[in-house]
């Protein structure tokens, strides 16, 4: 999957500073809203928030990953952002510290067709994706998108 048809430099915020959890969840979902990606925010915003009470999307090694799956999504993209500081979020061993976050908005009708392969599956792909997540936070808006072409 050529990832680059999912986000954008307009979806990619650079060293940036949330007071909250929740803050950068409504952040990003601005993002998405404002690049045509949403029919509802409010309605996309109430499916990440459900999500996140289910359980936790910090998943180790500094990232998170807030999502929604939910007909209020117009097509399936995903904002980035990394943090200048790090921002407490709550993963399966309780509060982590997060300093990269991937927000994916998934339409219902897609839900699974957006999930990583099978062996790339939660704390195997933070670990496996290390000199990503490493290069993604060093890098500006342009290296992201060349780093999401090669994925």
């Amino acid at each position: 999957m050529n990832l680059t048809s999912l986000t954008g430099p307009h979806l990619i915020t650079l060293q940036t500073r949330f007071a909250d959890r929740d803050a950068a969840i409504h952040a990003l979902a601005d993002r998405l809203d404002q690049a045509g990606k949403l029919h509802d925010k409010a309605a996309f915003l109430a499916a990440v928030m459900a999500r996140e009470a289910q359980g936790p999307t910090a998943l180790g090694e500094g990232l998170a990953v807030p999502h929604g799956k939910c007909d209020a999504v117009r097509e399936a993209a995903f904002a980035v952002a990394t943090l200048s500081e790090e921002l407490g979020w709550e993963g399966i061993d309780g509060p982590e510290p997060v300093n990269l976050i991937f927000m994916l908005a998934i339409p219902t009708d897609q839900a699974g067709s957006c999930n990583p392969p099978p062996r790339m599956k939660n704390r195997e792909l933070v670990k496996t994706s290390g000199k990503w997540r490493d290069k993604l936070r060093n890098s500006g808006a342009c290296g992201v998108m060349r780093l999401s072409q090669a994925v």
